[in-house]
């Protein structure tokens, strides 16, 4: 009869323990879900910001605010591995005021631009008071813009 109170108090003891481990796993599983839709929610807020920094320059920019969103990609892109690119047609030529037509496609991810415009003051200006027109954006895998073609508007 000892023997068997024993057992049956050893039997409660092991029910006892396996019933408050049950109950911590459970309490963790549900803390880490919690945290994971948190961390989830988080990333997407974070870029939906990110994109709506780009989204305010998809409309008809002034070639001055065509500069400040290369830089502002040009910023980004020493953050981050996924690079932004921001492409643009110059249709007429920058160093006149007469029509040529004379297409050129620059972009930030190559340097052409800087040695060609923002090296001469008078070109610079012109540029500055050009307008450039959103023609698309390109989002990548996770939503993300990582492209923005413009062209200038004649």
């Amino acid at each position: 009869m000892e023997n068997a109170s024993k057992a049956l108090i050893i039997a409660g003891g092991m029910l006892l323990t396996i019933l408050i481990i049950s109950v911590l796993v459970m309490v963790r599983n549900g803390i880490g879900a919690n945290l994971s839709e948190r961390d989830k929610a988080e990333a997407t807020e974070q870029l939906s910001k990110f994109n709506m920094k780009y989204e305010s320059y998809n409309k008809d920019i002034r070639g001055i605010d065509l500069r400040s969103l290369i830089n502002m990609a040009d910023d980004d892109n020493l953050k981050t591995v996924k690079k932004i690119e921001i492409e643009f047609t110059v249709i007429n030529d920058l160093n006149s005021s007469v029509v040529t037509e004379n297409r050129k496609t620059y972009s930030n991810l190559n340097n052409r631009f800087n040695s060609e415009v923002e090296s001469d003051s008078n070109t610079l200006t012109i540029f500055n008071r050009r307008v450039f027109r959103c023609k698309g954006t390109n989002l990548d895998s996770d939503g993300r813009i990582n492209k923005m073609v413009f062209e200038e508007v004649t």
